[in-house]
């Protein structure tokens, strides 16, 4: 039996196209695509009139490597965009009232994949659909997003919570903080982030431009917001070289980076150089501040680790280790111990940390697979 899988992504083909499957939900996307006997349609995010006036043009054919049909629509709605993200409460749920219906198909298992904080469809418009949420973060607590919008948050988790059959959490702290550990008459999952697999094209390495004959003691690899510790970062910074690669949403922390000796910004990146460059330095940094995290799981966490790169981290994730993910608030660490951790940078024993579980195709697999049974 086919799976007629459509998903609404938080982030889709533009993303993609400037990034690569550098997000959760992408990651998601292409691993339940490249499985057979699912086929897989995005549903991009209503587009703007204003969006596309500042150039966000459909990147078309960006995911036809993976037979991914995308839906984008462009909303002409004038004023509901200047709400910024509470404009998506009312657009999507007119959007998807439009799109589901005609995506449904007869002779298949129909499963709709939500992974959008916020935006409620109709009940109505799930009839006939197995409705799926997976919680990419706990965006109650994300610490991006208004207090209006985390009021929209939570409108739409108790939504999903009581109409949803599966729901799916990207940690155990998710789990527990979203559901306060009451009854649910959803499945529910912990799928953690994990190593992603990529049979297709964006497995490619792009070669770098400028920081590939570089090396630094310690990098970093992701978006960066207020949330990252620059005070640990400046004590490395003492007497080792840091090399933070990521775009930045907020030009304050950037300043302050800017300033630090030792420290080089190198930008953003394509997932499609992440194997370069993680050969640029030793051991990968995880530097959160724990008071505004909200419930995540680290997906650079398993890119460092299946680069053999050691890990400094401020809070234990599902993955632990003393000799080789430590947790530097847990642990007084002087510049010998920092080299120590610096010398087990390549050492085959940091991959030999993850299991077959700690990929995505696994769990996912069992998922599609318990779909296809329950038909």
């Amino acid at each position: 039996m086919e799976i007629n899988l459509v998903v609404f992504c938080y982030r889709g083909s533009y993303f993609y196209k400037k990034y690569g499957p550098a997000v959760r939900d992408l990651q998601m996307l292409i691993t339940l695509a490249q499985m057979e006997d699912v086929s897989v349609t995005l549903l991009e995010r209503p587009i703007s009139v204003y969006e596309r006036m500042l150039g966000k043009i459909f990147p078309e054919g960006v995911l036809d490597e993976y037979d991914i049909r995308v839906n984008d629509k462009t909303s002409f709605d004038l004023f509901g965009p200047l709400r910024f993200r509470l404009w998506w409460e009312h657009s999507v749920k007119s959007y998807l009232s439009k799109a589901l219906p005609g995506l449904r198909k007869d002779t298949a298992v129909n499963v709709f994949l939500d992974f959008m904080p916020i935006g409620i469809p109709k009940q109505e418009i799930l009839e006939g659909w197995y409705y799926w949420y997976d919680f990419i973060d706990n965006f109650t607590k994300h610490n991006r997003y208004s207090e209006a919008e985390r009021q929209a948050v939570q409108r739409k988790y108790a939504f999903v919570k009581e109409h949803a059959q599966l729901l799916t959490f990207v940690s155990n702290e998710c789990l527990h903080n979203v559901t306060l550990e009451q009854q649910l008459s959803a499945k529910t999952s912990v799928v953690t982030n994990k190593v992603f697999e990529d049979s297709g094209l964006s497995n490619t390495n792009v070669e770098l431009i400028e920081s590939s004959k570089e090396h630094f003691d310690f990098g970093f690899i992701g978006f960066v917001t207020d949330k990252i510790d620059i005070d640990f970062i400046n004590r490395l910074a003492g007497n080792f070289t840091v090399a933070i690669y990521g775009d930045f949403y907020d030009q304050k922390v950037k300043a302050r980076l800017q300033s630090l000796d030792n420290v080089r910004l190198l930008g953003g990146f394509h997932y499609g150089q992440l194997s370069t460059i993680c050969e640029t330095f030793k051991v990968g940094l995880l530097p959160y501040r724990q008071e505004i995290s909200h419930d995540g799981s680290p997906l650079k966490l398993y890119e460092y680790l299946r680069y053999c790169k050691p890990v400094l981290t401020s809070i234990d994730y599902e993955l632990t280790d003393e000799k080789y993910i430590v947790n530097y608030r847990k642990r007084t660490l002087t510049d010998d111990a920092l080299k120590q951790i610096i010398g087990l940078s390549g050492s085959e024993d940091v991959a030999h940390l993850l299991s077959d579980d700690d990929y995505f195709g696994k769990p996912l697999r069992e998922i599609v697979s318990s779909l296809i049974g329950s038909v």
